[in-house]
């Protein structure tokens, strides 16, 4: 039998073909064999490297860690060297002694009963709640009473540190509206202090509030004589806040705010000599205190003393604005009673703040001093004054006609007609 050409040919191929299938598959294997044999030497290796991998990571995050502690801490640096420059920055430059070391911090008396009284209304709550904290900051040195017309809010004040009292006459027609004649009466008579002092329960101080009352109530002239310590206020918007405290500076919102100009007095103290028992019955939170005050004080010969140079107070004004007692009831009963008794001074001008005889003032190394006026440089209005008081002091002082007071008096320039009221 023969073989053709093409049959061996084809044999030929297919013999070929496995061989070298055979060969490559051969080749193949020692490949993977070895591959296989490398990985498992290097096996070792990668295990260690995973574990060095695991070390940099967990590095990784205690770094990021400590990271953010140390911007806290840099954070709360940065905030505290801000505080530190703010407060230099807005610390009047003669205030040069340590709050600490501040003498009136160390008093053990009581320098000043000072007091208030106020109705609970929801629109006042925030600024008679920023009077409760604020004023009674100072005690001993100041301490601060509460004259009640509702049992509940004398005793809330009470759990509040405050000495209370209920309110003993009221005028004016309006029963929670007390005389202050009979406030300060009655201060005197329940409390012992060098000095007794009103302001309205939506004002408050800032500390040269303690050190002039620490400075006035150990003048001469306090213990020897009758005298009027009286402060005016600057308006401050109080209509959304803040809630103030114990810490808060007051300094920024009373230089932001608006003082009064028309020469009206918001704090009156005085001592046990002043003549209170021989005023009518006008009230607190009604119009025709201020002004009519001062007068009857100089008119009286009272040393009237300012302590506005040192004591910044804030009125700390609502929605119903900074005349709200013009549009009470009777707002206007004060001037009445004056009227019907013939009580006005000569003119409004007699009874300015700026006709106190003495400033309470700081010298040139920020310490508390005072400063007699010299009567030359006064308003021309605290001169040429007088009032009529025989209506309402007993006949036993003498006193059978007019008052003339403030320097160069002619009483020919004197004119009897009673003054138009202040707006």
């Amino acid at each position: 039998m023969s073989i053709s050409a093409s049959s061996y040919s084809g044999t030929f191929k297919l013999c070929l073909f496995i061989v070298v299938l055979v060969a490559f598959s051969s080749y193949c294997g020692f490949v993977i064999t070895r591959e296989d044999s490398q990985f498992s030497n290097h096996l070792p290796k990668l295990t260690s490297t995973n574990v060095i991998l695991e070390k940099l990571d967990s590095l990784r995050k205690d770094f990021l860690k400590q990271r953010t502690n140390v911007a806290g801490q840099f954070k709360n640096l940065g905030s505290k060297l801000s505080e530190l420059v703010l407060n230099k920055n807005t610390k009047p430059e003669n205030q040069h002694i340590k709050a600490q070391d501040e003498p009136w911090r160390k008093s053990t008396k009581t320098g000043l009963t000072l007091f208030t009284s106020w109705v609970d209304v929801p629109e006042k709550d925030l600024v008679h709640g920023n009077v409760v904290r604020m004023w009674r900051k100072w005690k001993p040195l100041i301490k601060p009473l509460f004259f009640y017309s509702s049992a509940s809010t004398g005793k809330r004040l009470e759990k509040e540190g405050w000495l209370v009292q209920p309110v003993s006459k009221t005028g004016c027609g309006v029963t929670e509206m007390p005389t202050i004649k009979d406030m300060f009466l009655d201060a005197m008579k329940n409390h012992e202090s060098v000095l007794y002092g009103y302001a309205n329960g939506d004002i408050t101080f800032d500390d040269g509030m303690p050190k002039a009352i620490d400075y006035v109530v150990n003048m001469d002239v306090v213990r020897e004589k009758p005298v009027l310590v009286l402060v005016r206020r600057t308006n401050v918007d109080f209509s959304n806040g803040p809630e103030l405290d114990a810490n808060s500076d007051i300094t920024e919102m009373y230089n932001e705010g608006k003082a009064l100009k028309d020469g009206s007095s918001d704090g009156f103290f005085t001592n046990k000599l002043f003549p209170w028992k021989y005023l009518p019955d006008i009230v607190i939170g009604r119009i025709g205190i201020g002004m009519w005050l001062a007068s009857y004080a100089r008119a009286m010969n009272v040393t009237v003393i300012d302590i506005t140079k040192t004591v910044k107070a804030i009125h700390m004004t609502t929605k119903s604005g900074n005349s709200e007692s013009h549009f009470k009831k009777n707002g206007r009963c004060n001037h009445v009673i004056y009227g019907r008794l013939k009580l006005s001074p000569t003119s409004w001008g007699c009874g300015f703040i700026t006709c106190a005889t003495i400033d309470i003032t700081f010298d040139k190394q920020g310490q508390t001093t005072m400063r007699r006026k010299n009567p030359k440089s006064m308003n021309p209005k605290c001169g040429n004054c007088s009032m009529d008081l025989t209506q309402i002091l007993p006949k036993s002082l003498g006193i059978t006609d007019r008052i003339y007071f403030g320097q160069n008096i002619e009483p020919k320039q004197v004119v009897n007609k009673r003054p138009k009221s202040p707006k």
